[in-house]
């Protein structure tokens, strides 16, 4: 979350107001924070964003008044979501419709009970704004904000570019890894030959049912019709595909383009060649890494590979020192002035030398029935 002027989301930050003072309790003002919060959330769970929107209003001559039509019927849909999935949220949020009522017209009226049903979907409320788009326009809800298709498109087309090659190249990474153990296991069967001759395998996906997300389903990889293992890596790119596009689409599974899948070895394989393919994994150091966009961790996305160095004689170090003595001068100097005098350190614990002060002090401690102290080193 970022501070912002206005209240939206390009799905991947959602920006709010610094302060709101609606209302003169503080409780209250929290409160339209918290259903704010929410509503952005369920644009990019709910699918708001599943379609291109800024295309399917262009046909408008008026874009505007389109887009605030469609954002109005988009509240209407997403309102219903969490009445159902967050009531207690939703009693918040019926407060804030006091002064805000949705026009006494019947299509407003038919549109919201169509809105409101389980299998709404963001292409539902593409289609009324050709009913309503001429008709009463609905209020702006205090927590809606506006909708800015243009940033969102941004934002989602990056995402979904990086997400899809991260897809693919954890496929590879799996075959890979299939055809090692395969060959592993051929080799101690003794059928290294029936193996060369086996038809290329390629993955599958199936829907399966899962009440953890908005679509009620989720994805499972198969090969030759049997359930694969998948890393949670991998998942959790598949549940951002699944969360942008409502769905993984088949070509997703193809290695690269329209050509058929690539699960062989690329050559001969050189140290700098530390990118290519699945490579750059293999006999390197794997670490989490945090995705400041997405705001969490993506799982074994670091890493790390050792390379060899070869030292080469070209007095870059005299010559650097020499271009830039001016700047090292002065660099010198001001770590001289942060550094000070050196001083001496009494009554420690430890010490190359006897602090004969605070060996005095301890003696006479002693004299007078005190337990000696141990700081007596400097």
């Amino acid at each position: 979350m970022e501070v912002g002027e206005q209240v939206y989301t390009d799905t991947e930050t959602l920006f709010l107001p610094a302060v709101i003072n609606r209302f003169s309790d503080r409780d209250a003002n929290f409160q339209v924070y918290k259903v704010m919060v929410v509503h952005l959330w369920a644009q990019t769970w709910y699918g708001t964003w599943h379609e291109n929107v800024p295309a399917q209003l262009s046909k408008y001559a008026e874009y505007e008044k389109a887009l605030a039509c469609f954002h109005a019927l988009e509240t209407l849909r997403l309102d219903a979501l969490i009445e159902r999935t967050l009531p207690g949220v939703y009693r918040q949020l019926v407060t804030l419709h006091t002064g805000h009522e949705l026009p006494d017209e019947l299509e407003w009226q038919q549109a919201k009970a169509v809105l409101s049903t389980a299998k709404a979907s963001v292409r539902d409320s593409l289609t009324l704004v050709d009913k309503l788009i001429d008709r009463q326009p609905a209020d702006v809800m205090p927590y809606q904000g506006v909708l800015k298709p243009l940033q969102v498109a941004k934002v989602r087309e990056a995402r979904l570019e990086a997400d899809k090659q991260a897809f693919r190249l954890g496929l590879l990474r799996m075959n890979q890894e299939l055809e090692k153990a395969s060959a592993e296991e051929s080799v101690e069967d003794n059928e290294s030959e029936l193996l060369a001759d086996e038809e290329q395998k390629n993955f599958s996906l199936r829907k399966i049912e899962s009440e953890q997300t908005a679509e009620g389903f989720t994805y499972e990889i198969e090969l030759d019709g049997r359930p694969m293992p998948v890393p949670d890596n991998i998942k959790g790119t598949m549940a951002s595909i699944l969360q942008d596009l409502g769905e993984i689409p088949e070509d997703y599974l193809q290695a690269a383009g329209d050509g058929a899948y690539f699960t062989g070895e690329t050559g001969e394989r050189s140290a700098e060649d530390v990118w290519k393919g699945t490579y750059h994994e293999e006999g390197a150091f794997i670490y989490n890494e945090w995705d400041y966009e997405r705001q969490n961790y993506r799982k074994n996305w670091a890493v790390l590979r050792e390379l060899d160095v070869h030292p080469k004689h070209d007095n870059f170090v005299d010559k650097t020192l020499h271009k830039y003595r001016g700047l090292a001068m002065e660099l010198r100097r001001t770590f001289e002035a942060l550094r000070g005098e050196d001083k001496l350190l009494k009554k420690q614990p430890h010490g190359d030398d006897i602090d004969i002060d605070a060996l005095v002090e301890a003696v006479a401690d002693t004299h007078n029935g005190e337990e000696m102290t141990e700081r007596v080193f400097t």
